[in-house]
């Protein structure tokens, strides 16, 4: 069956108490208790909308309100894992520092493939291409697997390579240690350009972006080079120790080594500066960006970090109330449970689409194109309080929503599971 796609559920979370500064975003946190313990080391959400975790006790998906460990692989070399990545089909890849990398398969780990002894360096670093083959890099040499992990070499150095990472169009891009080459590749073809350090400066830690056209070397002593002829007017101050991520053309985010991060945005008249400083209270280990535009920030002990979409955090300022779930379409309307029994609709303005007295409506739900029969307005959504066809069908408290086909879901509830096709009806007995 197919995974409804949402951007998250929030369970029993008051938008009143939720945390709010002057200059950040508001932000609520997932597993602040379950992980008090636990080290987040990398964060990725799939393309079926579930958030993965890579930690010190192993990889973990939020599923049901809490993070659901993933069962390991039989050969995997301690708990730790890191570097979350998905592959162009949607797979979902992460490694450990012995040199191992896994790929997730039917909800467990499986060992894709093994640096050898001789190649592994202090850390594991490895990106998909364009034509989705998985490079990876160790001290001399950068490695191409196929889908069937079969690996080829694709550049070979004795001087080593340093600043491995995938710029926004698609390429991926290193340097040799010599300070001599800047190393591409694209379409599996390699490619190598000439370049001069005139500074001669440190090989190790460099840290390699693309903005906007611009290559731009984020080097460990906080200082920028750039490395191309793209005019640049850099006003960023120079902060030592930082980590580099970038999720769009036009932003890098600086994870500072002790707390907080710097959003860096290149903007109008080649300009590079600093937009704004966040969280300078927390250390953030890991980052990533949803393809609807909420941020997810790791932490240690503290939990996973949740800035939602620009247009719920808006909503989230101007309202005060306490909300049980959370649900988005495709056209970017914001629809919230709550404990009073209504259902709230946003979009710039806000207005109640459902009343139930007495109710606490607990989870809600958006199947694109399907149609419940619970709301005229947005015949797409559904919750719990009632159930479709008929407000006399009572079917319990939604848990969970899964689409079979085009013409039939199916309704995990606090009372059993129900299937939503031409009618509803008690599953199996249809």
């Amino acid at each position: 069956m197919k995974r409804i796609s949402f951007i998250f559920i929030i369970v029993v979370v008051t938008f009143s108490s939720l945390i709010s500064y002057a200059q950040e975003s508001t932000y609520f946190v997932l597993g602040e208790n379950q992980l008090s313990n636990t080290s987040i080391y990398s964060v990725c959400e799939t393309k079926n909308d579930l958030v993965y975790i890579g930690t010190d006790q192993g990889l973990f998906v939020y599923q049901h309100g809490s993070f659901v460990h993933i069962l390991g692989a039989e050969e995997q070399h301690g708990n730790s894992l890191f570097n979350l990545k998905v592959n162009n089909e949607g797979d979902l890849f992460c490694g450990n520092l012995r040199g191992q990398i896994f790929k997730l398969v039917d909800n467990k780990l499986e060992l894709f493939y093994a640096l050898p002894k001789k190649a592994i360096g202090l850390d594991l670093r490895y990106e998909f291409d364009n034509k989705n083959h998985l490079l990876i890099a160790s001290f001399r040499q950068c490695v191409s697997l196929d889908s069937s992990g079969v690996p080829s070499v694709l550049y070979s150095t004795e001087n080593g390579i340093s600043g491995f990472n995938k710029l926004p169009d698609g390429r991926v891009l290193f340097r040799t240690m010599t300070n001599d080459s800047l190393i591409f590749i694209d379409e599996g073809k390699v490619i190598s350009e000439h370049f001069s350090d005139e500074d001669n400066n440190n090989p190790y830690g460099n840290s390699i972006h693309g903005l906007n056209g611009r290559l731009i070397n984020f080097l460990p002593n906080g200082k920028i080079q750039k490395l191309n002829s793209a005019e640049l007017d850099n006003r960023v101050k120079p902060v030592k120790n930082e980590r580099y991520v970038q999720f769009s053309s036009d932003v890098i985010w600086a994870l500072d080594h002790a707390k907080g991060l710097r959003k860096i945005r290149i903007g109008n008249q080649n300009i590079l500066s600093v937009e704004s400083r966040m969280y300078e209270d927390k250390f953030i280990s890991a980052m990533y960006q949803g393809k609807y535009g909420t941020l997810f920030f790791g932490t240690f002990g503290e939990g996973l970090i949740v800035v939602p979409n620009q247009t719920t955090k808006r909503h989230i300022n101007e309202e005060s109330f306490s909300a049980n779930g959370i649900a988005v379409d495709n056209n970017n309307n914001v629809f919230l449970s709550t404990r009073d029994g209504k259902v709230l609709h946003y979009n710039n303005t806000t207005e109640i689409i459902e009343n139930i007295q007495g109710k606490t409506i607990e989870k809600i739900f958006h199947v694109e194109g399907f149609d419940f029969g619970y709301n005229e307005l947005f015949p797409s959504i559904i919750y719990g309080g009632k159930s479709p066809d008929s407000k006399s069908y009572e079917i319990g408290s939604i848990k969970d929503v899964y689409q079979a086909d085009e013409q039939n879901v199916f309704i995990a509830t606090s009372i059993g599971i129900f299937k939503k096709g031409t009618n509803i009806c008690r599953y199996p007995i249809c």
